[in-house]
């Protein structure tokens, strides 16, 4: 009787292992660089599955229908509020978008004689113009604020190629998301070797965690902004309250230099009113409004944001403006609205694999973004057991002290 054949698969020696790893990061380098124009869309299916998968978990508890019926009512719901509400504010939004363009542009040719009776005037050497000065500083937005225009005159050309991206997002997410089931979770976690689909389910979950905190958050700060500094536009009596409501609401998401941006166009745009509120004059009174402006920007940033986010990110803001210029380069302006998660994504990432470099285990990982905490845990445990010695050889090295009668009794 023959013996029986090993069929047992041979196990990788670790040079073979390595030269498959830097194999596998160069074509996933190479593919990146060749499919540059998909990452921005499929970033956008990611954030769409963490949009919807949370609403069709509800309808599925609720309703109790089939889980591909309640993702399908989720898009319904969320096509038809696009389309009202495109509909009912796109045609406005795109008139004041051009409007506003327009008043730039003509600031930056045209400035007014105002600006050189500006208090700080009087600082400036007699030698040196003001106006001259002045048209040389807005002169560098020139090509800033001329290159707005043909981004909103492209809108329309482009629109065909945007409706049949978006179809795109759609499909793809909606059938990545009949996949993750909502009480199995995402079957692709077992393609994973078994020791490693504990991590990458902890893994997981942390991202999980941090991208649909940060659309939550972002989502609810982005509207309370528009609406609110729309309407107090609106009753300042600033043209084109609308666009700038939700230029207002887009700075959200690029730290320092966004609002900055919006100050400055609502101050062009407050400061060429012909009729400004209460007769006052045009520079106070696009200097009140600009005041206005940052006190909204100030208790968002300081009351409202803390109360949305929390510790769901814990990134720095300038960390995220270097992300987000980085993001720009790299994927276009899709990157500048997931700047903020993708930093995050980063860190959790690489803390993972520091962790896993230092023979550490994924059970050390913790939520604190700092250097000390990317320091393998057993140092720390080996640093502890020496304290605790030390501490106990000082202990007993202590005289003990003489008991009296009756203690020894």
């Amino acid at each position: 009787m023959d013996d029986p054949i090993d069929i047992t698969s041979p196990r990788w020696m670790d040079t073979t292992r390595m030269l498959v790893g830097i194999l596998l990061i160069f074509l996933l380098g190479l593919t990146v660089i060749k499919v540059q124009s998909i990452i921005a869309p499929l970033i956008l299916v990611v954030v769409m599955i963490f949009v919807v998968r949370p609403l069709a978990i509800r309808v599925h508890d609720f309703l109790g229908v089939r889980w591909g019926v309640s993702l399908a009512l989720v898009y319904f719901l969320l096509l038809l509020v696009g389309v009202l509400g495109a509909s009912e504010l796109g045609a406005a939004l795109v008139a004041q978008g051009a409007d506003l363009v327009r008043l730039a542009q003509e600031f930056v040719a045209n400035p007014p004689d105002i600006l050189a009776q500006l208090p700080f005037a009087a600082w400036i050497p007699q030698n040196l113009n003001l106006q001259t000065l002045i048209q040389q500083g807005i002169g560098m937005l020139q090509p800033v604020l001329g290159s707005m225009g043909t981004v909103v005159g492209s809108v329309f050309g482009t629109a065909a190629s945007a409706i049949g991206w978006l179809m795109f997002v759609l499909v793809v997410s909606y059938f990545m998301l009949l996949d993750l089931q909502p009480t199995t979770g995402w079957s692709a976690v077992k393609l994973v070797p078994q020791p490693y689909q504990n991590d990458m389910q902890q893994l997981g979950q942390r991202l999980s965690r941090i991208w649909q905190g940060f659309l939550f958050g972002q989502g609810l700060l982005f509207l309370l902004t528009v609406v609110i500094v729309t309407i107090l536009l609106s009753l300042l009596g600033v043209p084109n309250p609308l666009a700038l409501g939700l230029l207002s609401g887009l700075a959200r998401f690029v730290p320092y230099v966004g609002p900055t941006i919006v100050w400055l166009l609502i101050f062009i745009v407050a400061l060429t009113q012909p009729d400004p509120l209460f007769g006052m004059s045009s520079l106070f009174y696009a200097i009140l409004v600009v005041v206005i402006q940052f006190l909204i920007d100030i208790a968002f940033d300081n009351i409202v944001a803390p109360r949305l986010f929390g510790q769901v990110l814990g990134v720095h803001p300038a960390g995220v403006l270097v992300t987000a210029i980085a993001s720009v380069l790299i994927i276009g302006p899709v990157g500048l609205l997931v700047a903020a998660p993708m930093l995050a994504t980063i860190i959790q990432v690489g803390r993972y694999l520091l962790r896993k470099l230092f023979d550490a285990s994924g059970k050390d990982w913790t939520d604190r973004y700092t250097v000390s905490d990317l320091l393998p845990r057993e140092r720390e445990t080996t640093e502890t057991k020496s304290a605790i010695e030390a501490r106990t050889a000082r202990l007993s090295s202590r005289p003990t002290p003489l008991r009296t009668v009756e203690e020894r009794d």
